[in-house]
């Protein structure tokens, strides 16, 4: 994984334009909510095994598809099809722009357990990152 990479972020992001195309059906709380609880994960998925993933609360067998696909080829062909064949493509690649700069429960844990020289330890911060 390369240093910048966010697996989850990058996951629960395909979930989230597959739920705008099935909205406002049940499938697009599905999603959302499968969306949701990969972003506030607390490891990545790329450590985890399907059986673990499919533990997660919100994921089912569809959401697994995509992360699988995610996790082999960096990309999922599904979603890209789905959202193509919506007629929204405009409109998620509009609220894509929305969810830039903002990282997964994951990286956080990761960017805090690796402190910097003269940054401050997750133990001297006593601050919330509203998340």
């Amino acid at each position: 994984m390369p240093p910048a990479a966010d697996p989850n972020l990058d996951i629960a992001a395909l979930l989230l334009d597959l739920s705008e195309v099935y909205r406002p059906s049940p499938k697009f709380w599905g999603y959302k909510n499968a969306s949701r609880s990969i972003r506030r994960h607390p490891v990545f998925l790329t450590d985890l095994a399907d059986k673990d993933i499919l533990k997660i609360p919100g994921v089912g067998p569809a959401s697994l598809r995509v992360v699988r696909e995610f996790l082999d080829a960096g990309e999922s062909p599904t979603v890209d099809r789905i959202v193509g064949e919506s007629g929204k493509a405009k409109e998620i690649e509009a609220r894509r722009a929305l969810r830039r700069n903002f990282l997964s429960a994951a990286m956080v844990r990761k960017v805090l357990s690796e402190p910097k020289r003269g940054a401050v330890r997750r133990e001297e911060y006593f601050g919330d990152f509203q998340m």
